[in-house]
C-alpha cells in the first residue's frame, strides 16, 4: 500500500502508528514549556534526554551539526575553565555550572525532538501546538505582552491565519499595534519585517535566486528598520516609545545603546578572548572593567541588575551569543554560528512554506536571530522554537523540490497526447504518493 498525504500541510506519511503520533503531539505541546521557578531550560528537556539518541540519529544534517558543535563547546568550556581558574577567577558549584551545561545541551536535543515529531504529524499542527504551549506557559509566569508571551502569541496568530488573505493582514496589524503600544519595539520591527520578507520571497520564486533573495532581504530589511526607527523617534508609537528611542539614538554607540551588556562583554573579551569557561565567575577587577564599560556606553551602571544578574552567581550577559562565548569559548561561538546559519537559511527559504506558516514562521525566525544577539539565557525556549520552524522550512523546501522533480519526470515520460482530466489527476496523485513515500519517517 502506497502512503498518501493527508493534507497540503501534512507532508508526512499517514501510515504512522497512533502511539507515535500521540507522542509527537505531546512533545510539540511541551517543547518550550517552562515551570515557574525553574526557568532556565524548558521542562521537556528531561524526558527528551532519555530519547536523545534516537532523536539525534534520525535528525536532519543541520541538527547533527548543531549537536556536534555543542559537543565541541562542552569540551571547550571545560578546558577554558581550567585555564581561567588558574589565573585567579573563581570557580562555582555544580548548582551553578550544572544548569549551564543543561542549557546548551537542551538546544540540539529539543530541536531534534521537534524534527522527529514534525515528521509524524502535520507540520502546521505541530508548530501551533508548540506555540500554544509556549503561550500558556509564559502567561502563567507573566501577562506582560513585551517578551515571551507576546512573541509566541504573535507567531501563533500569524500561523493560525496563514493563507487567509486579508484576514492575515488584519492579524498582522493587530499584533503590530499591540507591540508598538507596549514598547515591544523589536517585536514590532520583526512583525513588519516578516511582511516585507514574505513579499520579497513571493517576488523571487526562482530556485536559483537564493543569493538575490538573501541580498534583497538584508537591503529592504535595513530600509524598513530605518523607517520604523524614524516612526518611533517621531512619536507615532507613543511618548514612552519615543523617549526610549531618542535616548538610545543619542548614545555614542547605537548597539550598546540598545543593550549595554554588549559593552561589558567587549570589555571582558579584551583580556579573555577565549571566554571564561563553564560556570566561572570573573575576578573583581574584570567585573569592574565591565561595569566601567557599561558606564561609558551610557548604561545604568549603578543598577543592581548588573551586579546581581549580569555578574551574579551565574554570569548572564543578556545575549545567547555572548553567553555561549563566555561559558564555552570558541566552541560556544561555533554553536552560535550554526544556530545563526540555520535561522538565516530558514528565513531565506521560507517561500515554499508560506501556505503553512505564513508570516508567523518568518517572524519567529527573525525573533530567534534577535534572541541570539540580545536575549538572556532563560529565553532559550524562543531560540529552540525558531530553530524548530527553520528545520521544518528546510524539510518542506526539500519536499517541494522533490515533488517538482518527480512531476517533471512524469511529464517527460508521458507521451505528448491530450489526456482527460481524470487521467491527469491520477498522474498527480501518483506524484504525491511518491513524495509521501520518500518522506516516510524511518
Amino acid at each position: 500500500m502506497i502512503p498518501t498525504m493527508s493534507s497540503p500541510t501534512a507532508p508526512t506519511a499517514t501510515l504512522v502508528p497512533v502511539g507515535e503520533r500521540f507522542l509527537a503531539g505531546a512533545v510539540m505541546l511541551l517543547l518550550v514549556v517552562h515551570v515557574p521557578g525553574f526557568s532556565l531550560v524548558p521542562v521537556s528537556v528531561f524526558p527528551a534526554l532519555l530519547l536523545a539518541v534516537p532523536f539525534l540519529y534520525g535528525a536532519p544534517v543541520a541538527v547533527k551539526r548543531l549537536a556536534a558543535a555543542t559537543a565541541i563547546a562542552l569540551v571547550s568550556g571545560a578546558a577554558v575553565a581550567g585555564v581561567t581558574t588558574s589565573m585567579g577567577n573563581r570557580t562555582s558549584s555544580v548548582a551553578v555550572w550544572g544548569p549551564i551545561v543543561l542549557w546548551v545541551i537542551c538546544i540540539p536535543v529539543l530541536v531534534a525532538a521537534a524534527a522527529w515529531s514534525l515528521r509524524r504529524i502535520s507540520v502546521r499542527t505541530g508548530v501551533l501546538l508548540m506555540l500554544a504551549g509556549g503561550v500558556v506557559s509564559s502567561a502563567i509566569a507573566s501577562l506582560e505582552w513585551k517578551g515571551t508571551l507576546g512573541i509566541f502569541a504573535t507567531a501563533f496568530i500569524l500561523v493560525l491565519f496563514a493563507g487567509r488573505g486579508f484576514v492575515s493582514f488584519l492579524a498582522l496589524g493587530a499584533v503590530l499595534a499591540l507591540s508598538a503600544t507596549n514598547d515591544a519595539r523589536s517585536m514590532a520591527l520583526a512583525a513588519l519585517a516578516s511582511l516585507l520578507v514574505q513579499w520579497i520571497l513571493r517576488e523571487r520564486r526562482n530556485p536559483r535566486g537564493s543569493v538575490h533573495r538573501a541580498v534583497s532581504i538584508v537591503v529592504i530589511g535595513a530600509v524598513a528598520i530605518g523607517l520604523a526607527v524614524w516612526a518611533m523617534a517621531s512619536g507615532l508609537a507613543g511618548q514612552q516609545v519615543q523617549a526610549r528611542t531618542l535616548d538610545q539614538l543619542e548614545k555614542s554607540n547605537p548597539l550598546f545603546g540598545v543593550r549595554a551588556e554588549w559593552a561589558a562583554t567587549t570589555a571582558l573579551a579584551e583580556n579573555h578572548p577565549f571566554g571564561f569557561g563553564v560556570g566561572v565567575a570573573p575576578s573583581n577587577s574584570a567585573i569592574g572593567e565591565g561595569i566601567l564599560a557599561v558606564r561609558a556606553a551610557g548604561g545604568d551602571w549603578t543598577s543592581h541588575y548588573f551586579s546581581n544578574v549580569v555578574f551574579g552567581e551565574r554570569v548572564d550577559l543578556h545575549s545567547t551569543l555572548a553567553n555561549l562565548w563566555f561559558h564555552f569559548g570558541i566552541g560556544g561561538i561555533a554553536v552560535a554560528v550554526v544556530i545563526g546559519v540555520i535561522l538565516f537559511r530558514g528565513v531565506r527559504d521560507a517561500a515554499d512554506s508560506a501556505r503553512v506558516f505564513g508570516m508567523g514562521g518568518i517572524f519567529l525566525m527573525l525573533m530567534g536571530i534577535w534572541d541570539l544577539l540580545f536575549s538572556p539565557m532563560a529565553d532559550v525556549g524562543r531560540i529552540i522554537a525558531a530553530l524548530a520552524v527553520a528545520i521544518a522550512v528546510a524539510d518542506l523546501r526539500r519536499k517541494a523540490r522533490l515533488a517538482a522533480q518527480l512531476g517533471s519526470e512524469e511529464k517527460k515520460s508521458s507521451p505528448r497526447v491530450t489526456t482527460p482530466k481524470s487521467e491527469t489527476a491520477t498522474a498527480a496523485n501518483r506524484v504525491v504518493g511518491r513524495v509521501a513515500f520518500h518522506s516516510r519517517p524511518m
